[in-house]
């Protein structure tokens, strides 16, 4: 009996450990996904470099920048947790999947380039990666793309409260270390509204096993840019009411343009309209929180 027991506790202790360690560490393909979304954030052609901006900024400028975002890094390390080293790591993975699919199968459009920001912009604007749309008749239009994988947390809470007390203050946020895609413009772009685009860990586990196997057919049918884009026109929509109901005059001209661009968009998007992408959690709560903040 005391054998049974025993034995019994240790079934226990392992399986808490099983769970544990599912809860904190990476599967086989995010694993390898994480290496390539590495690879990805190395090369410039696909993150900006503060180090482009010395001549425009002065070295010291940007050199304190640099040292700011150091000290800021080292702190976020020193409080991570196993756990949220992992989610990290699933971000991460996300937006690198988003910078390559953007630009080889035209997931926000066929006149869209994005960049992940330098990471003073990550840091200090809140900003993890931006989207510029060009024409000749328009210019450039600019959004500030926020990630989150996270469910159940309060984390899309307080990047869309940030983003509402921006259209309070009239001013929304603003990039440093922006350049655009010709060549044409370097330096800080002001008053630039800001989104939110997430999915569940789930879905960014499928994308990854897509993209390590390099399934680029599937990647360009998948029901994830229309959710992406789905997301962000009812966003810049809600904000752009809120806007307006407030007489923020200042901010309303950039949400107009924003939305025109978009809903274009989204409306050549409706072809990967899927169920399963509408019901993903992270998309849903994005929705949630967006209408109890701007539309409450």
């Amino acid at each position: 009996m005391y054998t049974l027991t025993n034995m019994g506790y240790e079934d226990f202790l392992i399986r808490g450990i099983d769970k544990e360690r599912n809860r904190t560490e990476l599967s086989p393909v995010m694993k390898e996904a994480s290496r390539k979304a590495h690879e990805i954030f190395a090369d410039p052609e696909y993150v900006i470099q503060e180090s482009d901006f010395e001549e425009m900024y002065g070295k010291e400028v940007v050199a304190k920048d640099i040292e700011t975002v150091d000290k800021i890094e080292l702190g976020f390390k020193s409080r991570s947790t196993p756990e949220g080293d992992k989610m990290k790591a699933i971000a991460d993975v996300f937006e690198a999947i988003v910078l390559m699919q953007s630009e080889l199968n035209e997931w926000f459009g066929e006149n869209a380039r994005t960049l992940k920001t330098a990471r003073y912009d990550d840091y200090i604007n809140k900003v993890d990666m931006l989207a510029e749309w060009f024409t000749p008749s328009d210019g450039s239009r600019i959004l500030a793309l926020a990630v989150d994988v996270t469910f159940g947390t309060k984390s899309i809470q307080h990047k869309l409260q940030a983003i509402k007390e921006e259209i309070d203050n009239d001013k929304l946020g603003s990039i440093k270390y922006f350049k655009d895609d010709r060549g044409d413009f370097m330096g800080m772009r002001s008053n630039v509204p800001r989104t939110v685009i997430g999915v569940s860990e789930s879905m960014v586990e499928e994308l990854a096993s897509l993209w390590t196997q390099r399934k680029n057919k599937d990647l360009s049918t998948h029901s994830v840019q229309w959710l992406f884009m789905s997301e962000i026109e009812f966003q810049l929509a809600a904000m752009h009411e809120y806007a307006s109901k407030q007489g923020k005059l200042n901010v309303i001209p950039a949400y107009e343009q924003a939305l025109g661009t978009i809903r274009n968009i989204l409306a050549n998007k409706q072809e990967f309209y899927s169920k399963e992408a509408e019901d993903d959690l992270v998309a849903k709560e994005i929705m949630r929180h967006t209408e109890e903040l701007f539309r409450s």
